[in-house]
């Protein structure tokens, strides 16, 4: 592993050091700013909480559980088991539910998301124990959104891009300094001393970031 990957190699070492064996560590992704660990078993994570924290403390990272793709219930049995486990109070239809194969994440819509983490997240633990689909839960509107629904559709759809991009950026941020000069420039190209427009150029000798990209409102069309 090349010297530029020293930081990449500290984070590693101490997830692999952290995670209990019975888990089955199967890969470690760099996902942005998130570190995504993917097991075979979260049984022992999910029941010890302290496992994830401890190493997200100690890497000063946010560390995202992931079940692998080899032990991840099929899409059926999956949905099968999540309307089995809801209670029926909640009203929850298969409609209300949509899975990410990608990423291995199924999107619960409910109208009260409160009743997945009660108890110390009992029943949202129990779900991805036992289907492998780490949900990602969701209010649903008192009447039928569109928006909601082709949003989700649009994030499903480019689901792999979406990976694909976020494990370049994350490439890109959990690597060493490549300048020693850690000086930043912040340029002020709108939305200072005025309503709307606002837009914040930030340089590094690394990188170029533009920060918002706002509109007028007062500009003539």
């Amino acid at each position: 592993m090349a010297l530029i990957d020293k930081v990449r190699l500290k984070i590693l070492e101490e997830i692999y050091k952290n995670i209990p064996p019975e888990a089955g560590l199967t890969k470690i992704e760099f996902e942005g700013p998130e570190i995504a660990i993917y097991l075979r078993d979260v049984k022992s994570v999910l029941e010890k909480e302290e496992t994830i924290k401890s190493i997200a403390k100690i890497i000063k990272k946010r560390v995202v559980v992931r079940v692998d793709e080899s032990s991840r219930r099929d899409v059926d049995d999956a949905l099968e088991i999540i309307l089995n486990e809801v209670p029926p109070d909640l009203g929850l239809t298969k409609e209300d539910i949509t899975f990410d194969e990608v990423l291995g994440e199924v999107i619960i819509k409910t109208t009260n998301p409160a009743v997945f983490f009660k108890d110390k997240r009992q029943l949202y633990n129990k779900i991805f124990m036992e289907t492998g689909w780490r949900p990602h839960i969701l209010r649903k509107p008192p009447l039928r959104s569109l928006i909601l629904e082709s949003t989700i559709k649009y994030l499903i759809s480019q689901s792999d891009i979406r990976r694909k991009i976020l494990r370049n950026i994350g490439d890109r941020i959990h690597r060493d300094t490549l300048f020693k000069d850690p000086y930043v420039r912040i340029t002020a190209l709108g939305g200072f001393q005025e309503v709307g427009r606002s837009s914040i150029l930030l340089e590094t000798q690394e990188s170029k970031i533009l920060v918002d990209f706002g509109y007028n409102p007062s500009a003539p069309t």
